[in-house]
């Protein structure tokens, strides 16, 4: 829950932030924290979605990302194009070992073109 204060003190001032919508939690931690997506308002500015750490008391938070609503379409327009509907329908561990996967071959395929089109320069 959001706190009362809606203030979080930093050795360069205070930020202010006031928590219009929880969102989700996208992640929980052994330490209490969580990573969670919210609509977050800094220093009185416009509400944004917000994706950071938080603390269990909404008091203390990492540092994170802030994304503008056209700039959240886009990213979800751009994972929906990057993953098919079955990536989404794997368990956790087997889309990190699917992607650590297309990684290596994106990486290789990458390298072997790269050096390809040096092999066709120095020809020419």
């Amino acid at each position: 829950m959001p706190n009362n204060r809606n203030v979080n003190t930093r050795k360069n001032g205070e930020i202010d932030f006031k928590l219009v919508e929880e969102l989700g939690v996208i992640e929980t931690y052994q330490t209490g924290w969580t990573k969670e997506a919210n609509i977050v308002s800094w220093n009185g500015g416009t509400p944004k979605i917000d994706i950071r750490d938080w603390d269990p008391e909404h008091e203390r938070m990492s540092k994170g990302i802030t994304l503008h609503l056209v700039e959240a379409k886009r990213l979800v327009e751009t994972l929906a194009a990057r993953f098919s509907e079955d990536d989404w329908k794997l368990s956790e561990e087997e889309a990190l070992e699917s992607t650590s996967a297309e990684e290596t071959d994106v990486s290789i395929k990458t390298r072997q073109s790269k050096v390809s089109s040096n092999k066709s320069n120095k020809k020419a």
